[in-house]
């Protein structure tokens, strides 16, 4: 069982535990399962479920509570499942990367969507009422502070919800042409707002505002999970610093990815390399995985990237950096993912 079905069949249980009505609440049961949640999230996640209590001081049920656990739930298994094939698919990641890196991303949206923010067209309680029916959401505005009120409805929504609000509501046409705002001036300001999560560069249009190269999104966006942990979060790590800008920083931490690959089938390294490539070699010989994985080997230890003496040469030029990564990136992704494919053969043959 992977983590998301672990996380799927966890999430279950948590509900299966709260009763429809607040009466006699399973609380330990109910505290004990959230843990276990916690435990199968990824940091960013792990952070926005770890401060929200599931009861109210009197034991009942905190059902807003529960509506952004299952948001944090929905997100998670977007990311964990979802394969990006279409500019939709690949914006809506980068949008749930926004949210990971951002602690303010809603109540930033909140003020561009009732008009705090300057750029974006202003809406009274009943405009942010209609504005939000208008998308097909049944919520209506309390008279509470308007952009707190919006903050905390956000949080309650996933993140294919919160690409809907943005796309069809925040940047419809007719809202800026009647409130004689400029729209381009919205788009860069949510851009900046991107931008402060994940160092984006150009902005033309909506769309542009995701900084997105197609073909580095889609191969950043396949989930890498091989049976190791560590070498989960050293590739995730490897991601997190690219997207950031720190290009150096980017391709230590693949490279010390593409180490702790060789271990993965044996602990001698030699035997390990050798085992791995001959996995890799369904359609290409072994020997030319075996050649990739000594010269990349041999990069990393003549310059500055494994090890950083007087003597290693030093790489100032990002785009070599960025060669470098994603060559590293793309032999470490694939020897994942013929490692998966192994398991699965051999789970299905236990099955048999």
């Amino acid at each position: 069982m992977n983590r998301a079905e672990q996380l799927e069949k966890i999430f279950s249980e948590l509900y299966e535990f709260v009763p429809l009505h607040s009466e006699s609440p399973q609380i330990s049961k109910i505290n004990q399962t959230k843990k276990k949640m916690y435990q199968l999230l990824e940091q960013p996640f792990q952070k926005r479920i770890a401060s929200l209590e599931i009861f109210n001081n009197d034991g009942s049920i905190n059902w807003t509570t529960m509506k952004i656990i299952t948001a944090i739930y929905n997100d998670q298994m977007y990311k964990y499942t979802n394969i990006p094939k279409t500019r939709e698919d690949i914006e809506t990641h980068k949008l749930l990367k926004a949210r990971e890196c951002d602690d303010g991303f809603e109540l930033n949206l909140a003020k561009m969507i009732v008009g705090d923010n300057e750029n974006f067209p202003y809406r009274s309680s009943y405009y942010i009422t209609q504005f939000f029916h208008n998308l097909g959401y049944n919520e209506t505005h309390d008279g509470s502070t308007r952009r707190i009120w919006v903050e905390n409805l956000l949080k309650c929504y996933p993140i294919t919800d919160i690409y809907n609000i943005v796309t069809k509501g925040l940047f419809k046409k007719r809202y800026f042409i009647d409130t004689n705002k400029d729209i381009d001036t919205a788009i860069n300001d949510f851009k900046k707002m991107l931008q402060y999560c994940y160092s984006a560069n150009e902005v033309c249009d909506i769309s542009s505002a995701f900084d997105l190269n197609l073909n580095t999104e889609l191969l950043f966006s396949n989930q890498i999970e091989s049976p190791d942990k560590t070498l989960n979060d050293l590739i995730e790590d490897s991601r997190d610093k690219l997207i950031k800008g720190d290009r150096q920083g980017a391709v230590e931490k693949i490279w010390d990815a593409l180490e702790r690959s060789k271990t993965i089938l044996n602990e001698d390294k030699k035997k390990g390399i050798k085992a791995l490539c001959e996995l890799c070699a369904s359609d290409l010989d072994s020997e030319l995985f075996n050649n990739e994985f000594g010269a990349l080997t041999n990069i990393g230890n003549d310059y500055q990237i494994r090890h950083f003496e007087t003597t290693k040469k030093v790489i100032n030029d990002d785009d070599t950096l960025k060669y470098l990564y994603f060559r590293a990136f793309a032999l470490v992704n694939y020897a994942v993912r013929k490692l998966n494919s192994q398991q699965e053969n051999n789970v299905e043959v236990l099955n048999d």
